[in-house]
């Protein structure tokens, strides 16, 4: 969700409403603790498109066919952006892998558990 959208959805409440996040797996809200910058990563398609080709044993300068290169476009695609610390810097420079900054919302712990028949959670 873009900022915009997230506003125009928070105007459209009343001044004094409580906001809270929705946690699906106990089935309660939490409140917000604080909201946090973030990088996701995800490995570019030239980076991806060398890879493949060295998984079907062909050199990564090798030059894909039209088939091939539908497949790798298709399967990239399909790769989201995700939260990897172990990313170095030095990637990203190298141009293996994008980053995209994002923005997360944190709930605040409520110090409620929640019991069944896997165990306890707490949150």
């Amino acid at each position: 969700m873009k900022v915009k959208q997230l506003k125009a959805l928070l105007a459209n409440l009343p001044d004094n409403a409580d906001v809270m996040l929705w946690n699906g797996l106990v089935e309660d809200v939490m409140p917000i603790a604080s909201v946090n910058e973030a990088r996701l990563i995800k490995p570019t398609l030239d980076f991806y498109r060398k890879c493949c080709l060295m998984d079907k044993g062909l050199s990564p300068n090798a030059i894909a066919t039209d088939d091939q290169e539908r497949k790798i476009k298709g399967s990239y695609n399909r790769i989201a952006y995700e939260h990897n610390r172990f990313v170095p810097d030095q990637w990203l420079k190298e141009g293996t892998h994008k980053s995209k900054r994002v923005f997360v919302i944190d709930a605040k712990l409520t110090g409620k558990s929640i019991h069944d028949r896997l165990g306890s959670i707490s949150y």
